[in-house]
């Protein structure tokens, strides 16, 4: 999961202009971070791959799995991914942290997390040529991981692929507006893609993929929002969705605006379905209580020249929500990884996990 900055050169206008560069620039060639991570099984252990290389603030071309203990930091040991970044795109941890989904031209690749090999690649139909083209390049699943969604273009369609058996369990046909967003609910039963209708409207669809049909349009607002540059992210129980800057509950229909930001940092729902996290300021969190309707900024305590990345996840035994962070080429020595109390959203710690491998 990437986010993109800039660094300005180091003087005193740069904590000023830091800030406003953080949030707007794309030039990804100074971030240096962590691209994915995940919990494991049990929740005891981290698993991030990052584009550091160790004990330097510069980008290391050869990726690796690292594992550390979730509440100390602490490494325990890396897989070394024999990958081409040229040809092969990783999407991302499988939910239950035991596998790595690679993107490449033969198709969906499952690697295991502890020895790098593939264990099955499934044929996702109309990939890009090459597939380091493909948008979005993280992984959209349904909770459990069984169902991966995918944009196919040049055919105008969304395909949802089995990520075990690969059969298409369901193939889409788009309207002929520009897909801004796609997202799957947690039971993987619903596809949502976001449309613009016009340059003054969108439009949110809710495809039934056991019914085979559209069964829900809703008219929502027109936003600034890139597109496929964000995921249309669902509540635990599937009742709410948040498009673009936008909070739309499926049963009243009701649409909250919120503030757009140039961040992809991904919206989170926490488990128990009572809060909303959205990325807000510098190195921030926006806290909305979905029952009360109350904000509060949550403060992730980093450096004003790093930032959260699109990585994140919770934990398996719903207790913790980690969320990877990006820094600037050469200040940070180590990534950040900001844990936060999963049902309340508070911080609780940053981890600064040190890679004992360098590459």
């Amino acid at each position: 999961m990437a986010l993109t900055r800039k660094w300005i050169k180091k003087s005193i206008l740069s904590g000023l202009i830091s800030i406003a560069v953080f949030q707007g620039a794309t030039h990804a060639a100074t971030k240096v971070g962590i691209e994915h991570l995940a919990f494991s099984n049990d929740s005891r252990q981290i698993l991030y791959i990052s584009n550091r290389i160790a004990a330097q603030g510069t980008r290391s071309t050869t990726p690796q799995i690292h594992f550390i203990n979730a509440q100390n930091g602490q490494p325990a040991n890396n897989t070394e991914l024999a990958l081409n970044p040229q040809k092969q795109l990783v999407m991302g941890f499988t939910p239950d942290g035991f596998k790595l989904a690679v993107l490449e031209a033969k198709g969906l690749s499952i690697l295991h997390n502890k020895t790098g090999k593939t264990l099955r690649t499934l044929p996702v139909p109309a990939l890009p040529r090459p597939v380091t083209r493909y948008r979005p390049s993280l992984a959209i699943t349904n909770a459990s991981g069984s169902q991966q969604l995918f944009h196919a273009p040049n055919q105008n369609k969304l395909n949802m692929i089995h990520t075990g058996n690969g059969k298409n369990l369901a193939s889409i046909s788009l309207p002929k507006q520009q897909l801004l967003s796609m997202g799957v609910s947690p039971n993987g039963r619903i596809v949502a893609f976001l449309m613009a209708v016009s340059g003054a409207k969108h439009q949110l669809n809710l495809y039934d993929s056991y019914q085979k049909k559209v069964i829900t349009t809703l008219d929502l607002p027109s936003q600034k929002l890139p597109p496929l540059s964000k995921a249309i992210a669902f509540s635990a129980d599937g009742k709410q969705a948040f498009a673009g800057s936008l909070l739309v509950n499926l049963d009243t229909k009701k649409v909250t605006p919120f503030p757009a930001t140039p961040r992809t940092t991904a919206a989170i729902f926490t488990p128990n379905n009572r809060y909303l996290l959205i990325p807000h300021g510098n190195n921030q969190l926006l806290r909305y209580d979905l029952i009360k309707q109350q904000k509060k900024v949550i403060n992730l305590k980093l450096p004003a020249y790093c930032g959260t990345s699109d990585s994140y996840d919770i934990s398996p035994n719903r207790a913790w929500l980690a969320i990877g962070s990006f820094c600037f080429n050469g200040p940070e020595k180590a990534d950040f990884i900001s844990i936060l109390n999963a049902h309340t959203g508070e911080f609780v710690r940053n981890l600064r996990p040190k890679q004992t491998v360098a590459h």
